[in-house]
């Protein structure tokens, strides 16, 4: 099965075995003691799928997308899961044995009781290290802040102690020079495409949509003329987001005059930016219409928008 969508389904007990699925949307769908075995998932998203109690022997999830979704006791043996991302997941008590856990990315998943054992889990470590390093480097700036604080509160005394400037006033270079800079960058937003269209130089007008969404769907506002989005590539965007229902904005990199990158495909964003924007052209300017379950579902919590939403994305960059 290639590029289909599954919404609804009950799939109880299902047997999984020896089956290839790539690029497929599960949503809403019970898995609940389902198993497969040398089954291959390749590129696919689960939103809102249970797979409790299910068992999975040899199969393959190769950089697929679980958001929303429950694995409670749930068992992967010998199976790799490698560049797959969990969002919003529960996984307690996962048991995975063997395999390969290679730059999985576990994001707001609930990970108590999970057993992992001989799983090959390369990158893990060097994100380790890396966040060892980055605590380290946070404390020794506060250290310094601290150490700077001190230096200046004893010039500032010196200064009130000698009356400070009195009639003597000098320019402040220091001041000119840092106001510049963000004159500069306000000037220069947004840094559109060679040849691209006027039209993402403004942000963009985005109102609610109508009826009720069950699927991704993209609309192309404005064609660009650069080369398609590959899946992987990192991406510079401008967006504006809203919820579907009624039009509320709820983010916008516009307002804050700086662009959005990341890598597209890899789990960094929700699944509908992940799926809806490989294959559009840089320069283009283009709608996405997401449902809950591609986005942050229906009661996320946290701050995020909850049920169907809607962006306008302009593609500035891909490389």
């Amino acid at each position: 099965m290639e590029e289909q969508t599954c919404s609804g389904e009950d799939w109880y007990g299902r047997d999984f075995d020896g089956e290839s699925f790539v690029r497929c949307t599960f949503s809403d769908i019970d898995l609940v003691e389902s198993t497969s075995k040398g089954t291959v998932f390749e590129e696919c998203t689960f939103g809102s799928v249970r797979l409790n109690a299910s068992r999975h022997t040899d199969s393959a999830f190769l950089r697929c997308t679980f958001a929303h979704c429950s694995l409670f006791e749930a068992e992967f043996t010998g199976c790799k899961l490698t560049g797959s991302t969990f969002l919003d997941t529960v996984l307690r008590p996962l048991r995975i044995d063997g395999g390969d856990l290679s730059f999985v990315v576990l994001r707001l998943a609930d990970l108590r009781g999970v057993s992992v054992r001989g799983a090959r889990m390369r990158e893990a470590a060097q994100r380790a290290a890396e966040a060892r390093r980055r605590a380290r480097r946070r404390r020794q700036l506060i250290r310094l802040g601290g150490a700077a604080a001190g230096v200046l509160a004893v010039v500032l005394l010196v200064f009130v102690a000698c009356g400070g400037l009195g009639k003597h006033k000098a320019a402040s270079p220091s001041a000119s020079a840092s106001a510049a800079p963000s004159a500069s960058a306000a000037a220069s937003f947004p840094p559109l495409p060679a040849g691209a269209d006027p039209a993402l130089a403004t942000k963009p007008t985005v109102t609610a949509g109508t009826g009720t969404l069950s699927k991704l769907v993209v609309t192309p506002l404005v064609e660009g003329k650069g080369d398609p989005v590959r899946s992987g590539q990192n991406i510079t965007v401008n967006y504006v987001g809203v919820t579907f229902k009624d039009g509320k904005e709820f983010d916008a990199s516009w307002n804050r005059s700086d662009t959005f990158s990341f890598a597209v495909g890899s789990g960094q964003v929700i699944p509908g930016w992940d799926q809806g924007l490989v294959g559009v052209k840089v320069g283009s300017r283009v709608q996405l219409d997401i449902p809950a379950n591609m986005a942050y579902g229906d009661n996320p919590g946290g701050g995020k928008p909850p049920g169907a939403l809607r962006f306008v994305v302009d593609v500035l960059a891909a490389k």
